[in-house]
């Protein structure tokens, strides 16, 4: 068995280049090392009684507005081809290549994400509990080669949905250390229920400067610039693209 359902991951793969051929991985992660490093500089625990929970809801605000920000210039929209708005307060949503993207922090401080430790009630945000339960409604394989998922059709239901191409709901999740400052990045297709995702890619991941300092004793610099063309390149990793496997329906 595998950790992601095969069709799903060769679909969010294909999705991810096509991404990429926008820039939009790349903005993104950008946009997240540069917010996050900005906001750990100022988080002081002892002082002001900062929190993590906190830290990483300033991030999400800071992130959702400089992201609809950029895409607010046309010249950044790829001629139209690249959507972002704020439907509900905060939380963008990002249209691009037929697919919908939300942003989330992933739990806890390190950059090694617990994936079976996500859920998605409306208590997490109604858009991503939405988009986990569209990607449910439109994805139930007979069969799936996913650990923990060798059939997601319940009691009753009349037929499979084998096609994974129908997933259209994507999440970029990202993952913050606060030790050092470094950011990592994936996309994935959330669904209801256990796993929690359908499939996950990786989308980034900060690699450590040699002779680096730790993010909490580097000082405020007097020039810290939250513009996005000040912000360092990110190193964006893509995987190979793979045939996906044909599947047939049943009626």
């Amino acid at each position: 068995m595998a950790e992601w359902d095969s069709g799903a991951l060769a679909h969010l793969e294909d999705i991810t280049g096509r991404l990429a051929g926008l820039e939009v991985p790349s903005v993104m992660a950008k946009l997240v090392g540069g917010v996050f490093r900005r906001n750990l500089q100022r988080h002081e625990p002892t002082e002001n009684g900062d929190t993590a929970q906190g830290l990483a809801w300033l991030c999400a605000i800071n992130i959702s507005q400089l992201a609809h920000r950029h895409y607010a210039d046309p010249a950044a929209t790829r001629s139209g081809q690249i959507r972002a708005a704020l439907p509900d307060t905060n939380a963008l949503v990002v249209r691009a290549c037929g697919v919908t993207l939300r942003v989330r922090k992933a739990p806890g401080d390190t950059l090694n994400p617990a994936w079976s430790k996500f859920t998605w009630h409306e208590a997490d945000g109604v858009g991503r509990h939405l988009a986990a339960a569209a990607n449910t409604a439109v994805y139930r394989p007979a069969e799936s080669d996913q650990d923990g998922r060798s059939t997601t059709l319940d009691t009753g239901e009349l037929w499979s949905l084998d096609e994974p191409t129908a997933l259209l709901q994507v999440m970029l999740t990202w993952a913050g250390d606060m030790d050092t400052g470094l950011t990592a990045g994936w996309l994935g297709f959330p669904c209801t229920g256990a796993p929690s995702w359908f499939a996950v890619t990786q989308l980034w991941r900060d690699e450590p400067a040699v002779g680096a300092v730790p993010a909490d004793a580097s000082p405020i610099s007097d020039d810290s610039s939250d513009n996005f063309a000040d912000q360092p390149e990110p190193r964006i990793q893509l995987g190979l693209r793979r045939e996906q496997p044909g599947r047939s329906g049943q009626a």
